[in-house]
């Protein structure tokens, strides 16, 4: 006869397990649902250290949770100014606003050059005519 049980139970020295009666089951179900819930009440106390550094993880997990979505927050809020404030056409104005003044800048350098070049002729004609 097989001498080990699938179901957890030992066997008696004769090969033969032994059964409580089906009248004895639910209390026996009764008696191992409370040792479980024993086990778990008796877990859930803890010395104050424990419970203290429990504490401050789960603050510091929120904490942290906290900061994470209020940096999200922040970025779509900071989005939604940008596109108001510019229309939505920021890089238009930008290319506008760096055209214009290049197109100054090279104005003012035409100029400049024109002037100079006005100096120097006028610098020649000088030696020319002296």
């Amino acid at each position: 006869m097989d001498t080990s049980s699938s179901s957890g139970r030992s066997p008696s020295p004769e090969g033969i397990v032994f059964l409580p009666p089906p009248i004895m089951w639910n209390s026996l179900y009764k008696q191992a649902e409370m040792e479980v819930q024993f086990l778990r009440e008796e877990r859930k106390c803890c010395t104050e250290k424990e419970a203290h550094m429990l504490e401050v993880m789960g603050k510091d997990r929120t904490i942290r949770n906290q900061k994470k979505e209020m940096d999200r927050l922040q970025v779509c809020l900071w989005e939604e100014k940008k596109k108001k404030r510019n229309g939505g056409m920021e890089k238009d104005e930008m290319v506008e606003k760096l055209q214009s003044e290049t197109d100054n800048l090279r104005a003012l350098l035409k100029d400049e050059r024109s002037r100079r070049r006005r100096v120097e002729r006028g610098v020649s004609n000088e030696r020319v005519e002296g």
